[in-house]
């Protein structure tokens, strides 16, 4: 059984590049990596729909979902080399500055990943 599964926008360059990331570390955890964008993903069987798992970055632990800043410090925790962004960001004051932080982001997201395309297209 994973333990954590993580969903992600597959179409994204961005989150292509940052789960590519996270695959190529080691792990202390059972991670399952979910492209909502793949042909064959069915989201029937969960609480949230296709457009609010593409709106956040979203993972599911134990049944429970988290998103935004608190998924990404969850993840964290599993790496043994970004362990250290999860001591940083577990307190509930920096849990919710990194996901108010997280909000800004998706502001501006559509322009990084116009900027990231632009970059791979060289």
């Amino acid at each position: 059984m994973t333990d954590i599964t993580v969903y992600y926008d597959g179409e994204c360059p961005l989150c292509r590049r940052e789960m590519s990331m996270y695959k190529s570390l080691s792990c202390s955890t059972d991670i399952s990596y979910i492209d909502i964008e793949a042909a064959n993903f069915d989201c029937n069987d969960l609480v949230l729909k296709k457009k609010q798992l593409k709106s956040r970055f979203h993972i599911k632990k134990n049944g429970l979902f988290l998103s935004g800043g608190y998924a990404f410090a969850e993840l964290w925790k599993h790496y043994p080399k970004l362990r250290f962004l999860n001591i940083i960001f577990s307190s509930r004051l920096m849990g919710f500055l990194l996901d108010k932080t997280y909000n800004v982001f998706l502001i501006l997201r559509p322009l990084l990943q116009s900027l990231v395309v632009r970059l791979e297209r060289r």
